[in-house]
């Protein structure tokens, strides 16, 4: 007649009797009770094996099985372990026998165990199957974005302006529901910013930077999986630096550049004025001595005219003079021709 062994998990955090993980021993039980047999064919009967709760373990950890007969035996017994439904090892041994085995892939896991009494024996039925989750996080995600203003052309990637906000935003792959992203900052003392992860993401704002804010940060991904914490690797760490504002230096750069660029075309207009009132003051005296000169000019012409006047005054006196000559000398002949005619006639 057989009996259902009894398979008890040893792992290195879940005891049944124990409400707390046992961190300090890395070893501890998880026990499985039987209840009424069952019966098998040929009358065998055996218990049924039961589980609380579904442990899980992270992975690289050895995880430990106890296979136990129900009843003692007085003889040697072959044990042997199955992880879904595959034997993965076996021992020979007495009542009971302990399989460690290291978990290092991320899944959930079935496994339990029988035995028998030798190779022409028959098996006995196998154990309720104990499941185990391996959880394996994913390295989260870090980014970082400052706010953008014109004047930030200068700064490199992970630089922010003093006085200015930035924003540092975690996120994971989408594997177990719910968790919370922590934001770990270290300047010379360490702190850490905790948010829910919604969407699988978190974004850390911070409203005015200054030099207290410019260190090392990284993410870290936490999830609550079978009331067990698991932590993912810390991102890589993300250096931000906070410099000063170049605003009054652009300032009074382009200040000096303006002055710069505006002095030669002072120059240049103030040259102009001068060549331009330089040319109106020629201009102006120019008139001026053209109008002196047309003073003159009439003043002349004034003079000619009043001395022509007298001049024509002179000339009609002259002719009036010689008009009377004529008329007197015509006169004269008029006379002497009539006194030789009444002298001829005589």
């Amino acid at each position: 007649m057989f009996y259902l062994p009894k398979l008890r998990l040893l792992n290195s955090y879940l005891r049944l009797d124990e409400t707390s993980p046992c961190q300090s021993t890395r070893v501890c039980s998880i026990s499985f009770s039987f209840t009424n047999p069952i019966s098998f064919a040929g009358g065998q009967t055996s218990p049924i094996l039961v589980t609380p709760y579904s442990p899980a373990v992270s992975p690289e950890e050895t995880v430990q099985f106890e296979c136990k007969l129900l009843k003692p035996s007085n003889i040697s017994v072959n044990f042997y372990l199955y992880r879904n439904g595959k034997r993965v090892d076996e021992k020979k041994a007495g009542n009971s026998t302990t399989f460690s085995l290291t978990v290092n892939t991320s899944g959930q896991f079935q496994y339990s165990c029988d035995y028998d009494q030798g190779s022409s024996s028959k098996k006995s039925p196998r154990s309720i199957p104990v499941n185990i989750t391996v959880v394996n996080l994913s390295q989260p995600n870090i980014s970082f974005s400052a706010s953008g203003d014109w004047f930030h052309w200068w700064l490199q990637e992970q630089e922010v302006t003093r006085g200015y906000s930035f924003s540092i935003i975690c996120s994971t792959q989408p594997q177990y529901p719910g968790g919370s992203l922590h934001l770990e900052f270290n300047n010379g003392s360490s702190t850490t910013t905790i948010k829910s992860a919604v969407n699988h993401s978190a974004t850390f704002d911070f409203n005015e930077a200054d030099y207290d804010r410019q260190g090392n940060y990284s993410c870290v991904y936490k999830v609550n999986v079978s009331s067990r914490t698991f932590s993912s690797n810390s991102t890589e760490l993300l250096a931000i630096t906070v410099k000063a504002s170049l605003v009054p230096f652009i300032s009074i750069a382009a200040a000096a550049g303006l002055l710069f660029v505006s002095i030669p075309i002072i120059i240049f207009c103030i040259k102009k004025f001068q060549k331009k009132h330089s040319v109106r003051t020629l201009e102006e005296n120019e008139r001026t001595e053209m109008d002196e000169d047309d003073y003159e000019n009439a003043a002349i012409a004034l003079q000619q005219r009043k001395d022509s006047d007298e001049s024509g005054e002179d000339y009609v006196d002259i002719d009036d003079d010689l008009e009377k000559r004529r008329v007197a000398n015509n006169t004269k002949f008029a006379g002497e021709q009539m006194y030789n005619l009444f002298s001829n006639l005589v």
